[in-house]
């Protein structure tokens, strides 16, 4: 039987702009927490942390707290990740490693000769030379290693977990937008296999467009702006340079798709004016501007604008977001 009084601990990456809604939730549900710089808090809870403010986190399954860094303790700790990593898995399992180093001025490329990639392809090289499978692009696991001012902390993350996004960066993918709708895809577990067509507002350089388009769907991209040039020759992309208000009231879509970088309750009043052009169980994918920390508010606004023609809300602080959360809902 699973004993629920055992205190686990976590390490969780968020934007400043997030983290006095996050520690306000911590406090709520009684946990512990320390500061670790900028982005990071580690944990103590009882039960795993959910929060739509998260950027990243992960169970810590190791940690070491430290002072000073040489190059044996690095060799040190490339054993302990060994052993981690050996105890966790079989050869058969692809896996990759991940070395993050935040806060450190005496530990850098000049002072031991390694950055946070060295330890990366030294650890990963080990492990192969003894049999176990590296994959970059479609890992299984992914164990983290982080190394801060004071303290060493590893864990793994399962892929398989719909929260541990693990979005590839494509050659020919047109902006950071284009990860952003990819990821919120795969987080809402989004089903594009019977929508037809697309409204991609705050369209341009047209990542959205584009993620959309590999789907086969044709998009109507407005914005004033011009889309990227590689679209040109894309035959499921139509740019029209309207404003949102201009658009035909005869168009009927399947989802719309809203990034504009606009106020988040202005941007919520577009989406409730376009809504009669969704289809009858049509959804859409927009994200929530938040230009300062009261974060709360905007969400709460943008959702009280929206439930007038939209239901089942869903929101999340995804890897490839900013100062922004995205929302998903459908028609109602």
């Amino acid at each position: 039987m699973r004993n629920n009084n055992i205190e686990s601990e976590y390490l969780a990456r968020l934007a400043p702009i997030f983290q006095h809604e996050f520690i306000k939730q911590l406090k709520h549900s009684g946990c512990a927490y320390r500061k670790l710089n900028k982005y990071y808090f580690l944990i103590s809870s009882k039960r795993p942390i959910k929060s739509i403010f998260l950027h990243s986190i992960f169970k810590v399954k190791m940690k070491f707290e430290v002072s000073g860094f040489t190059k044996k303790r690095i060799d040190d700790l490339s054993g302990l990740m060994q052993d981690f990593v050996k105890k966790s898995i079989n050869k058969k399992t692809p896996f990759k490693i991940n070395c993050n180093i935040s806060g450190i001025q005496t530990f850098n490329t000049d002072t031991i000769g390694m950055n946070a990639k060295d330890i990366e392809v030294m650890i990963g090289t080990k492990l192969e030379l003894q049999g176990y499978k590296i994959d970059l692009l479609k890992p299984k696991y992914i164990f983290i290693l982080d190394i801060f001012n004071t303290v060493i902390i590893a864990g793994k993350v399962d892929l398989k977990n719909p929260a541990a996004i693990n979005i590839i960066e494509k050659p020919d993918d047109i902006s950071r937008a284009q990860l952003k709708l990819r990821e919120a895809i795969l987080y809402f577990k989004i089903d594009l296999s019977s929508v037809r067509n697309a409204l991609d507002l705050g369209a341009a350089p047209g990542g959205f467009s584009k993620e959309l388009s590999m789907h086969r769907i044709k998009v109507i991209a407005v914005d004033t702006a011009d889309l990227d040039k590689r679209l040109e020759k894309d035959r499921n992309i139509t740019h029209l340079k309207i404003k949102a208000a201009q658009i035909n009231s005869d168009y009927i879509f399947d989802m719309i798709t809203n990034d504009m970088n606009i106020d988040p309750v202005e941007s919520a009043q577009v989406m409730l004016n376009l809504s009669n052009h969704l289809s009858s169980n049509g959804f859409a994918v927009m994200t929530i501007k938040c230009p300062s920390k009261n974060v709360s508010n905007y969400i709460k606004n943008t959702k009280k604008i929206l439930s007038a023609k939209y239901t089942r809300f869903r929101l999340q602080h995804l890897p490839h977001n900013r100062m922004e959360i995205t929302l998903f809902m459908l028609k109602k």
